[in-house]
């Protein structure tokens, strides 16, 4: 939880003294947090990634979520990946779609791709999403930042507390808890790419959720009132081949589940 409290505060001068400082502290390591990473640890700074998890990639490796849709132009470190994941057996593919939606049939069906060229990737009208293992996306992202001499990444390292300079709208430093203890760490740049923006929150700064209006950015296909509309989720599971003599349904999970009512 991040709290603005006075719980653990020391003055800002003992921070600076005592606090381990970098150029750029990245708050989360998911696939933002790696990214702004890796760019500036290459771009001459020294970085500090803080993920609270055990490992980097974010939903993309501990949600589920490990597929790229094809989308226009991720090249550069998406790239970098890809190939770094292609050196790995069945680590990665491209995928081809061998069944459309049908409303008697409410699923779509993909399947493994003779090709493997990651260009096919790049654009939504050849409609070739990727897959990959989660944990050897994490392993590649973890070997991308450790060739990186400039750059270090606490896991298993929460933040917690942050101390605001308001009257020059600056971050003076962050509390983080790791298993070694609480350290505060001071930096010139402070990134959030944390999924619940928790350092921006906790700093003040101003945040939105929901499509923009169009007034923010002067955007012409963006609403005119703001809307609090989000992504929408399903339910992510992998399927697995059972072992011999394994039973096929564990006695562990409930045979019902009631979930509350909400609405009419």
């Amino acid at each position: 939880m991040v709290s603005l409290s006075n719980h653990h505060r020391r003055s800002p001068t003992d921070r600076l003294r005592d606090g381990l400082a970098f150029d750029v502290c990245v708050v989360g390591g998911g696939s933002g947090g790696f990214g702004a990473a890796c760019a500036a640890a290459r771009h001459g700074t020294r970085v500090l990634l803080v993920e609270a998890g055990p490992g980097l990639g974010g939903t993309s490796t501990w949600a589920g979520v490990n597929n790229w849709e094809p989308v226009a132009g991720p090249t550069g470190l998406p790239q970098e990946l890809y190939q770094r994941l292609r050196r790995v057996w069945q680590a990665v593919a491209l995928q081809q779609r061998v069944a459309r939606y049908h409303p008697d049939r409410p699923w779509g069906w993909y399947g493994l791709a003779r090709e493997t060229d990651y260009r096919l990737s790049l654009s939504r009208r050849s409609g070739v999403p990727i897959c990959f293992e989660p944990e050897a996306l994490d392993r590649a992202m973890a070997g991308a930042l450790a060739e990186e001499e400039r750059c270090t990444v606490w896991l298993c390292a929460r933040f917690v507390d942050v101390d605001v300079a308001r009257d020059e709208h600056r971050i003076r430093a962050i509390r983080v808890e790791t298993p070694e203890g609480s350290r505060w760490v001071t930096a010139t740049v402070f990134v959030d790419a944390s999924a619940g923006i928790y350092l921006a929150h906790a700093a003040g700064c101003e945040s939105r959720i929901g499509p923009d209006t169009r007034e923010v950015y002067d955007e012409p296909s963006a609403p005119e009132m703001p809307i609090k509309q989000l992504n929408n989720a399903s339910l992510c599971y992998r399927i697995a081949r059972l072992a011999p003599g394994e039973p096929r349904q564990d006695s562990r999970c409930p045979k019902a589940l009631t979930l509350p009512r909400f609405g009419r």
